[in-house]
C-alpha cells in the first residue's frame, strides 16, 4: 500500500482569483501542486501573469511558480481532479446573498468538468 507521501497530488483548479481564490492557489501551488486559476477579468488575469497583483493579497513572487497556470478558458479546468470555487457572493440590503457570481461562474462551469471530478464551493 502506497503512503500518503507517495500518492501523487491532485491537480487543482480554482475558479476567481479575487482576494481569497489568488491566495489558496498560490499556497497550493507553493506546496508542490499543479494549479490552474481561472477567472473571468482578462485583465486581473494579464496583471497577475506580468506578476502583479495590484490588490496585495499575494506577494508578487508567489505568482512566478511554475505549477501556478492562470487562464480565462474553463476548458482548462478538464484537467483539474479537484476544482475549488471561491467567487464573490456580496450581500443586498436584506442581507441576502447575490448569487449570480457563484451561479456565472460555477455552475456555468460545471459542462466544462467531467463527472466524477471533486468540487469545493
Amino acid at each position: 500500500m502506497m503512503s500518503l507521501s507517495e500518492k501523487p497530488k491532485p491537480a487543482l483548479g480554482i475558479v476567481g482569483l479575487g482576494y481569497v481564490g489568488l491566495p489558496v492557489a498560490c499556497s497550493f501551488a507553493k506546496a508542490g501542486y499543479a494549479v490552474t486559476g481561472f477567472d473571468i477579468n482578462r485583465a486581473r488575469l494579464a496583471d497577475l501573469k506580468s506578476g502583479k497583483d495590484k490588490t496585495g493579497s499575494v506577494d508578487n513572487s508567489d505568482l512566478e511558480s511554475k505549477t501556478l497556470s492562470l487562464t480565462h478558458d474553463p476548458s482548462a479546468l478538464k484537467q483539474c481532479d479537484i476544482v475549488i470555487v471561491a467567487v464573490p457572493t456580496p450581500v443586498d440590503q436584506a442581507k441576502r446573498p447575490d448569487l449570480s457570481p457563484f451561479k456565472g461562474g460555477c455552475i456555468r462551469r460545471w459542462p466544462e468538468l467531467e463527472t466524477g471530478r471533486d468540487r469545493c464551493i
